[in-house]
C-alpha cells in the first residue's frame, strides 16, 4: 500500500492524515482540503475523496474502471476518466457526492481529462485516434459542449495544463522525435 504525503515549498513533508491504500493518481482540491485519489483493487480502479482534515475516504466512483481524477476550480467537481459505458471517456461528477455522474466526453476512441481553464468554462483532455496517436482536445463545459482537436502538429501531445491566466496551455510533445 502507498501513502499520499504533501510538501511545501520549502521542502518540508508531512503525511495527509489518509490511511494507506493502493493509490494512483492525487489531485488536491484548490482549497487544500480534499484530495480525490484513484484507488486500485483485485477489479477495479475508483476515484475517492478524502477529507484531509479527518483522514477520511468517501467512494465516488463505483462504475467501471476509473482514474485521473482533477478538480474544477471551484471544488463543485471532480472530472474523471471512466469506463462506466465501455471506451474510456470523460465523466464529472459533484465532488461531495450527490446526484449522479454526468458524461462531458465520450468518443471511438479513449480519452483522460487533463486540466480546467481557470475559471472552469473549458476542459483541455488527451485522446487517442484511431493510428494510436496521442492528441489534446478542448471541451467547452457550456451550451452543446462540442469538443474539437486542439493541436494539428505531429507527433503526440499529452499531460495538457491551462496557464493561471488561461491564455496558454503547456503540454508535453515528441514532435521532435528525441
Amino acid at each position: 500500500d502507498a501513502h499520499i504525503d504533501w510538501g511545501n515549498a520549502q521542502g518540508q513533508l508531512a503525511p495527509s492524515g489518509l490511511p494507506p491504500r493502493a493509490y494512483g493518481d492525487a489531485a488536491l482540491s484548490s482549497d487544500g482540503k480534499w484530495a480525490a485519489v484513484t484507488i486500485y483493487g483485485a477489479d477495479s480502479h475508483d476515484v475517492w475523496i478524502g477529507n484531509l482534515a479527518h483522514g477520511s475516504l468517501v467512494r465516488l466512483t463505483t462504475r467501471g474502471l476509473n482514474s485521473g481524477p482533477i478538480w474544477s476550480p471551484d471544488g463543485r467537481w471532480v472530472t474523471y476518466a471512466s469506463t462506466a459505458r465501455g471506451q474510456m471517456s470523460i465523466w464529472r461528477r459533484r465532488s461531495d457526492g450527490s446526484g449522479t455522474e454526468q458524461l462531458l466526453n465520450s468518443g471511438a476512441q479513449p480519452r483522460w481529462p487533463d486540466s480546467y481553464s481557470p475559471h472552469g468554462s473549458r476542459l483541455v483532455f488527451t485522446f487517442t485516434t484511431a493510428d494510436q496517436q496521442v492528441k489534446l482536445g478542448i471541451l467547452p463545459l457550456g451550451g452543446r459542449r462540442r469538443a474539437s482537436s486542439l493541436m494539428h502538429a505531429s507527433g503526440n501531445q499529452d499531460d495538457a495544463q491551462f496557464s493561471p491566466n488561461g491564455r496558454w496551455i503547456a503540454y508535453l510533445s515528441d514532435a521532435s522525435g528525441r
